[in-house]
């Protein structure tokens, strides 16, 4: 996923926003912006409550040209160049990463496994996902593998 400049993404009250437990904290989990590296969400990956899921739609986030996230039923476009604002600390996104989101490995490059929870996306060229289509479904499934 090459990331560049063009858009940011704030999750610290904007889109993603986190309940203050599970907030992104960068300073403590000292996330290394390189090419390679691992993001560990407070240890525990994305708990959401209903209030704080993903608001896609309303921020209108545009991420790629050929992905399409679907969290919450929202979706997200994806696309190519991005800076990530991750809790006000930029996050500059090169070719290839290794996510760790809830304890499990996400291997970014041309084809993508994402492991969410537990909820396997299986990312290639124009596809799109839903996870569990709903917010409920999804905050209740990632609840459940969370704890």
């Amino acid at each position: 996923m090459d990331m560049s400049t063009k858009y940011a993404f704030n999750l610290d009250g904007k889109g993603m926003e986190m309940s203050t437990k599970y907030a992104f904290n960068q300073a403590r989990k000292g996330l290394d912006m390189s090419t390679k590296y691992a993001l560990i969400l407070d240890g525990k990956g994305m708990e959401m409550s209903t209030k704080y899921a993903f608001n896609q739609a309303r921020k209108g986030l545009d991420m790629s040209t050929k992905y399409a996230f679907n969290l919450a039923g929202m979706v997200m476009d994806m696309s190519t160049k991005y800076a990530f604002n991750l809790a006000g600390k930029g996050m500059d996104m090169s070719t290839k990463y290794t996510f760790n989101l809830a304890g499990k490995g996400m291997d970014m490059s041309t084809k993508y496994a994402f492991n969410l929870a537990g909820m396997v996306m299986d990312m290639s060229t124009k596809n799109a996902f839903n996870l569990a289509g709903k917010a409920n479904t999804v905050l209740r499934m990632l609840s459940i593998h969370i704890r």
